[in-house]
């Protein structure tokens, strides 16, 4: 038992220097690749800087700061200027460069617009109808004639890809694949106004493919996405995302020593259910008086809501990992993960089936025990940081009643949804 206890520690101080890496290299992107402004708009990952260090960004999503604009260059459509970017909606609105200025129509449909980087998300998918006679009058979802796309003798209009075909004339073929240009920025969405609007200012909405963008989409309604060039992927930082992140030491340490803390005195729950001595009920009473004092004495104030949120997610795996013995229950799954073993024990609890734990229980005060640190655990790994419970109330519910705790919300996605 000492040695598995000793095990368990170091298991646990390992889980606080990984905890405490991150932090630093959390640390490291937000100084080496500091927000910047450019043409009034704000510069961050999966954007850069040409100026800052590659890992700033996503390749591909260099920013130029030119003439007081940001200028980004794209696949197949060159160098445009960046008008206003949704971090959280992973699109950027652009207005096209000069080469487009003089019929930026003729070059939409002319160019190949086939690339894994992007693709246009506007209102309205268009058609070009190249007509032998002027149509009169022109039917609604019709804009022109486009004197540019013209030429002799031959009447060029754009339509809405969804126009009902009676209103288009014989002499009117349609000969181009379709293109999409994006709504009037001042809020006329009309067809006709939307074509007039595109041709005056060359403005497009791009939503972007690149896998970056997907993976920090996730991150932007609470937080900013950042890369780590150890794990090479992205992560989603806490607090905001200016200059280097100002945390005391002491915070970081302690924050580690915390979760070493609360994870032992869930373990030594678990011993005292098993063996039911005096020396145990002695142990019992020294924890309680332990949790009090640190209740009371040891408030965690020296480190972040964010940092307090991640800390008790941390708790709450290592708990469940503890309980479960990173054990295989589930047949049909391959592989252990914390995905899988959580959303199982979920599963049998709220079915009021046997949590199929590593440890073998005999007493039914043993099994409530058992529960008891399943369900806060549950509460401690809730997808919505807001949902996960303070410190306090951790400690409460560990020393607190069975009865007195709630089933949590199914704190994850689906493994099938992981699977997709």
């Amino acid at each position: 038992m000492t040695r598995f206890l000793c095990t368990l520690f170091v298991v646990l101080l390992r889980a606080s220097y990984i905890e405490t890496t991150w932090a630093d290299e959390d640390d490291d992107f937000k100084k080496d690749c500091r927000e910047a402004t450019c043409g009034g708009l704000t510069i961050r990952y999966p954007f850069r800087l040409q100026s800052s260090p590659s890992y700033c960004g996503a390749t591909g999503l260099e920013v130029a700061c030119s003439g007081g604009d940001a200028v980004l260059a794209l696949p197949q459509i060159g160098r445009c200027k960046m008008i206003h970017i949704d971090y959280q909606h992973g699109f950027v609105r652009i207005k096209l460069g000069e080469s487009w200025a003089r019929c930026p129509l003729r070059t939409l449909f002319s160019t190949n617009l086939t690339t894994p980087s992007y693709y246009f998300d506007g209102r309205f998918d268009l058609l070009l109808l190249n007509c032998s006679k002027e149509i009169t009058p022109v039917p609604e979802g019709v804009a022109g004639p486009i004197s540019c796309l013209g030429s002799e003798g031959r009447f060029a209009y754009v339509a809405e890809l969804y126009v009902d075909m009676v209103d288009i004339p014989a002499s009117c073929n349609a000969d181009s694949p379709v293109r999409n240009i994006s709504s009037d920025a001042n809020g006329d969405n009309s067809f006709n106004a939307t074509v007039q609007y595109f041709m005056r200012t060359q403005e497009l909405n791009l939503r972007l493919t690149i896998p970056e963008i997907a993976n920090c989409t996730a991150c932007e309604s609470e937080e900013t996405c950042g890369f780590s060039r150890r794990r090479n992927q992205t992560y989603c930082m806490s607090g905001p995302h200016h200059g280097p992140n100002v945390k005391l030491i002491a915070g970081i340490a302690s924050g580690g020593f915390v979760v070493v803390v609360l994870a032992a005195a869930a373990l030594l729950a678990i011993l005292y259910v098993v063996r039911k001595s005096e020396r145990e009920q002695r142990t019992r009473v020294k924890v309680e008086k332990f949790l009090a004092t640190y209740h009371s004495d040891a408030k965690p104030t020296r480190y972040s809501f964010a940092d307090v949120k991640k800390m008790t997610k941390s708790f709450g795996m290592l708990v469940l990992e503890m309980v479960g013995g990173r054990k295989n229950l589930d047949p049909e799954i391959g592989k252990q993960s914390e995905v899988y073993f959580p959303e199982l024990v979920y599963d049998r609890l709220v079915q009021s089936q046997d949590l199929g734990l590593a440890m073998e229980m005999e007493h039914e005060e043993e099994e409530e025990i058992m529960k008891k640190l399943v369900i806060v655990a549950l509460w401690c790994i809730q997808w919505s940081p807001m949902d996960r419970p303070s410190m306090t109330r951790i400690l409460q519910m560990l020393t607190g009643d069975l009865q007195s705790l709630q089933i949590p919300p199914k704190p994850f996605v689906s493994s099938l949804d992981h699977g997709n």
